[in-house]
């Protein structure tokens, strides 16, 4: 089979869903596109840890991004198996709860990431809430369901969680805080040593 159609040439193609095509640019499209984006941005997280169990997990996470790609695609088609229910969300909560006990309670915000590793995990919390946000946009529309969406909104805590939990359990690392009160003085500093050398 080869690679390449040529059926989307036109700028449309087809949801599974729908029985006509649909343009490429129409907001589902963008939102399959921030899932997969996620999911190779996943990759790279797993390809830069070390530790064979986080590999494994975030390996089992991207197999339930395809779940879920799966569902927008096919709505209610989708195998009943595939479809993300409220045992998966009770899951990722105990990781949650699992790893923060591994890096403390937070109480200040972050600067995300101070590994590569970290950093990758971060970016990928990012593109889940923007995922989630599109997703919330198309609630109505394509008749998404509630798991969907807090799996979504989970999925970002929990990449949160994991992300602290490789930078400061598995690399030593601590986290970088921000403050407010320090936020402009820290930047007219930096400045001042770059521009007078």
């Amino acid at each position: 089979m080869k690679l390449y159609t040529k059926k989307g040439d036109t700028g449309k193609t087809f949801l599974a869903r729908y029985p006509k095509k649909l343009e490429k640019s129409n907001e589902v499209f963008n939102l399959l596109g921030d899932l997969d984006a996620l999911n190779c941005m996943l990759s790279l997280a797993r390809a830069t840890i070390n530790e064979v169990d986080l590999n494994d997990l975030i390996k089992a996470v991207q197999g339930l991004l395809f779940c879920l790609g799966s569902e927008i695609n096919l709505g209610l088609k989708v195998s009943p198996e595939c479809m993300i229910n409220n045992h998966e969300i009770e899951v990722l909560e105990n990781l949650i709860d699992y790893f923060q006990q591994k890096t403390g309670e937070l109480r200040n915000f972050i600067v995300p990431g101070v590994s590569i590793a970290g950093s990758y995990i971060h970016m990928a919390r990012a593109l889940t809430r923007q995922a989630e946000r599109k997703a919330v946009g198309l609630r109505k529309k394509l008749g998404i369901r509630k798991e969907v969406l807090a799996f979504l909104n989970r999925l970002s805590d929990f990449l949160f969680a994991l992300g602290r939990y490789v930078d400061k359990v598995c690399l030593g690392k601590e986290d970088l805080i921000w403050r407010q009160e320090d936020a402009k003085k820290n930047f007219f500093k930096v400045c001042d040593s770059i521009l007078k050398g």
